[in-house]
């Protein structure tokens, strides 16, 4: 099992350490593939958010926010396990990108 997700820097997203999130809009992405296979031998989705030191944290896609219109508002993700063995201070951070 190798991670194989896209890898998109940390700066193009807003972290708020008392309410454990992060987010951001995906327009601000620019055309990033935040939905890229995470694993080489699974079907799931998410990226790997690389901080400016050059850690790396996995995300995968937890859940899905939908509109009446059946129109997708909001993707939601959560650290991948091997991302909470490694920093263990990322525990209950949640990731949301806004549809916008």
């Amino acid at each position: 099992m190798t991670i194989i997700a896209q890898k998109i820097v940390s700066a193009l997203f807003s972290v708020d350490r008392d309410s454990k999130s992060i987010c951001c809009d995906a327009s601000d992405l620019r055309g990033r593939n935040f939905l890229s296979q995470v694993y080489d031998d699974a079907a799931d989705a998410g990226f790997t958010l690389v901080g400016p030191s050059g850690d790396e944290a996995t995300f995968y896609l937890a859940s899905e926010e939908v509109s009446r219109d059946n129109e997708t508002t909001a993707w939601k993700f959560e650290p991948t396990t091997e991302t909470l063995r490694k920093m263990p201070a990322i525990a209950g951070y949640t990731l949301t990108i806004f549809n916008d």
